[in-house]
């Protein structure tokens, strides 16, 4: 499935202009970034921290050309190494200084992509890491030896424009594997009003939260299989907040119609409605990091995300500043660790944590409009979900594992389809599996799954 144009496919004139500005971009610091031998380059070339730091790579000059005049190439187009190289592409970026680099040796290598790398083979492939390690590592390097010149020498290779184009079609193998690892979408039904909010207490357990017709509160779950809807009555305001700190317990969050946050709990049975005061204008969000310990977040009345805690008694409110729009997204991957995403002014996703001390916070781009959803696979494990411009599902996620000798850094943004309003919900009920759920066009609930 092609993501990104054929390079080939352009007219003469477009891929000049495109060449040209690329050139622009291409400097000694961009592919020192690149090289093996800088310490801190921000580029690995050893399993999925390949596919992910190249993304980002190409990401970066996508950035620049969407604010030089290049935004007709944003996605940067594919180059098929089974096809010549445009003539237009027989150039190197000299070094700053005027030096000249290597030229490219050989611009027909005739080296198509294995048939083991295309759908439906390519989606027996377990994981990422044997992914490239063992289906993608050799041929991509053979394509770079045989062109030879600047683009057979990993020291300098980004220097050659076809090499960004090179590494978008290899990157289109990767969306093409991460999309079989998804399922479609499936239909839940009901009415509702809202997102969804939704926790798991225990592998193959679901609970769904949203706000219907009647301004209830209202639940559905899975425990191997799904349970019509119920009514858990209130009345409430946006998108509800649900998380589990253990087997058989469940803690739901709303906003109120008078703005206050209101707690209702299950342990067996449902208990409240709790007024926890505050004045909240957006649906609140939720992580727990421990047995009876709460973190709970909003957007307040100066636009500033909120904060109230539970660790065996409910403290204050408290201001961890920003500017936010939406619901904030809350998630914790282990003890004394919170990762909390918003929709910023900008409709960037923004990402504030606490590992003891709060962090500042940290902009992670896009073009979201409405609150993020987010989960954790397990420890150093982030998944994000958000409403795109194009009101369909992106996914961006990080794995700060140390492998092969890095820690990994956030992937690029991936396209889910659907077509949805309204925030995500996601969670998680082990390592392998990660559940997002949204509000469809039709106002019903709408259920993608992920799972290796």
């Amino acid at each position: 499935m092609s993501h990104r144009a054929d390079l080939n496919g352009l007219s003469p004139a477009s891929r000049a202009t495109l060449v040209a500005k690329m050139q622009l971009y291409i400097n000694d610091a961009i592919v020192w970034a690149h090289s093996p031998a800088n310490p801190n380059a921000i580029v690995h070339h050893m399993g999925e921290h390949a596919f992910i730091t190249h993304r980002n790579f190409i990401g970066d000059m996508e950035g620049w050309l969407l604010t030089h005049g290049g935004s007709a190439f944003v996605p940067l187009p594919a180059w098929n190494p089974a096809n010549p190289i445009p003539a237009e592409f027989n150039v190197v970026e000299p070094q700053d200084g005027g030096t000249p680099r290597p030229a490219l040796v050989d611009l027909t290598p005739s080296l198509g992509k294995p048939a083991g790398l295309v759908p439906p083979a390519l989606c027996g492939i377990g994981d990422a890491e044997s992914l490239w390690n063992v289906n993608v590592d050799g041929w991509h390097g053979n394509v770079h030896v045989t062109i030879g010149g600047t683009m057979g020498d990993i020291e300098i290779a980004p220097a050659a424009p076809i090499f960004f184009n090179w590494h978008a079609y290899v990157d289109e193998i990767y969306e093409d594997w991460l999309r079989c690892k998804w399922s479609g979408w499936e239909d839940l039904g009901g009415i509702i009003t809202s997102g969804v909010g939704v926790s798991s207490w225990a592998a193959g357990r679901l609970d769904c939260f949203a706000k219907g017709q009647n301004n209830h509160m209202w639940h559905k779950w899975f425990d191997g299989a799904w349970h019509n809807w119920e009514d858990l009555g209130g009345v409430i305001d946006e998108t509800p907040a649900a998380v589990s700190w253990g087997p058989g317990r469940i803690d739901c969050f709303v906003r109120g119609m008078d703005n206050h946050m209101y707690h209702k709990w299950f342990d067996g049975a449902w208990h409240g409605w709790e007024d926890l005061g505050g004045i909240i204008l957006s649906g609140p969000a939720v992580a727990s990091w421990a047995s009876g310990r709460l973190d709970c977040f909003a957007r307040g009345q100066n636009g500033h995300m909120w904060h109230k805690w539970f660790d065996g008694t409910w403290h204050g409110w408290e201001d961890l500043g920003g500017v936010i729009d939406g619901t904030p997204a809350a998630v914790s991957w282990g003890p004394n660790r919170i990762d909390c995403f918003v929709r910023g002014m900008d409709n960037h996703m923004w990402h504030k944590w606490w590992n003891g001390a709060w962090s500042g916070w940290q902009d992670l781009g896009g073009i979201i409009t409405a609150g993020p959803g987010a989960a954790s696979r397990g420890v150093n494990q982030l998944d994000t979900f958000v409403k795109g411009g194009d009101n369909s599902l992106w996914y961006r996620w990080v794995d700060r594992s140390v492998v092969h000798g890095h820690a990994g850094t956030w992937s690029g943004w991936h396209k889910l389809g659907g077509i949805f309003d309204d925030e995500p919900g996601a969670t998680s009920w082990g390592p392998n599996r990660i559940d997002v759920f949204v509000r469809g066009g039709n106002n019903h609930m709408y259920h993608k799954w992920w799972q290796i």
